[in-house]
């Protein structure tokens, strides 16, 4: 795994559960990781903040199953549009992402 586990993205967390891939930081990834931020930033909560601090393995699960932070959300979005980016970082398949132009585009919109 790569980076922190909060704002890592399924592709990075997947091989503790496929060893045959790697874990390769891309710009999808870092695309997820920055939906994770600007949820944090408007929400001031810490993703999966609804789970216990020992939770690392129902964490790691949950990324792999492709479930997104919102599920464990206290906090709705309630900025308009805003819900719509981060669905589109948090996209389980790393070229489904928008690219970090588009995302800066569509928070600028």
């Amino acid at each position: 795994m790569a980076g922190s586990l909060n704002w890592s993205s399924p592709e990075l967390i997947r091989p503790w559960f496929h060893t045959e891939e790697s874990c390769v930081k891309t710009q999808a990834s870092d695309v997820w990781a920055i939906g994770c931020t600007v949820y944090e930033l408007l929400t001031e909560e810490a993703l999966y903040a609804s789970l216990p601090p020992n939770a690392f393995l129902k964490i790691l699960g949950i990324i792999d199953q492709h479930i997104t932070p919102l599920a464990f959300s206290a906090q709705p979005v309630h900025i308009p549009g805003i819900l719509a980016v981060l669905e589109r970082c948090w996209a389980p398949h790393p070229a489904e992402r928008p690219s970090m132009a588009e995302v800066v585009e569509m928070l600028s919109a």
